[in-house]
């Protein structure tokens, strides 16, 4: 994990550290890490492997941070929508903006 470098980078650039992990879990404690390190100016990449999985991602992020209160998942939330839509940016179907406005709708701040 290059959490410890990228955040020393972010820091030092004044810019927004973006934050992704392998699940929900690594995300939380990376978070924390950071957090303790002094940053908190994030954004968290709640990215999963399919749609469904991002989808309870966004929404486990959200409703922790809401209903538990719990401000280490208080920040905004990024889908990679490339990550989990078929077909590339040329040939993406109507079913990839549907995916979008879903995920908008439902807990992602940015797509």
């Amino acid at each position: 994990a290059n959490w410890e470098t990228m955040n020393e980078v972010a820091t030092a650039a004044g810019v927004t550290l973006g934050v992704w992990a392998e699940n929900i879990s690594d995300l939380y404690d990376t978070v924390k890490n950071l957090e303790a390190k002094g940053n908190k100016n994030l954004v968290l990449d709640v990215t999963g492997k399919t749609a469904k999985e991002t989808l309870a991602n966004a929404v486990n992020v959200r409703r922790t941070a809401l209903k538990q209160e719990d401000r280490t998942f208080g920040y905004p939330s990024i889908v990679n929508l490339d990550a989990i839509a078929s077909g590339d940016l040329q040939t993406r179907t109507p079913s990839s903006e549907a995916l979008a406005s879903h995920l908008i709708c439902f807990r992602a701040e940015m797509i």
